[in-house]
């Protein structure tokens, strides 16, 4: 019996109780560390998108510290975050050079491309202050 090949998939958002968990899980988390509410909500809100992205809890801790601008005591965080990078850096290289061997087929060499290119796109936000959700502009 064959297997079927399998495609590239993009990483499916978290229902909407998963998210809710998190929400219950971090945001308090997110809160503790600065004393706004809208700041602890917007970070909340990154974890989200950053663990929908498939980073671990641990680089999510090191990002959103990194993000509120609170590395001291936390000397790590950047060390982590830019350890992280370089993992998934050779992770898109190893999967070109085992396509080119034809040791992996060219979906798998796109999935592995794929996924690991979004992490690092979040991984990336590190040096972006996190800033509390603002009200849409009125139409003018």
């Amino acid at each position: 019996m064959d297997n079927p090949i399998s495609r590239p998939k993009t990483r499916a958002k978290l229902d909407t109780a998963s998210a809710d968990q998190v929400r219950r899980e971090w945001g308090p988390w997110c809160l503790a560390l600065t004393s706004q509410a809208g700041y602890a909500e917007a970070a909340t809100e990154q974890v989200i998108a950053y663990l929908e992205a498939g980073l671990s809890a641990d680089v999510v801790a090191a990002l959103i510290r990194l993000r509120f601008g609170l590395s001291s005591g936390y000397a790590d965080n950047r060390s982590r975050v830019m350890w992280e990078q370089g993992h998934y850096e050779r992770g898109r290289e190893d999967a070109r050079e085992l396509l080119a061997a034809g040791l992996i087929s060219s979906e798998a060499a796109a999935a592995i491309d794929q996924d690991y290119a979004a992490r690092l796109a979040a991984l990336n936000t590190w040096t972006e202050p996190l800033r509390p959700r603002t009200e849409a502009a009125p139409a003018t």
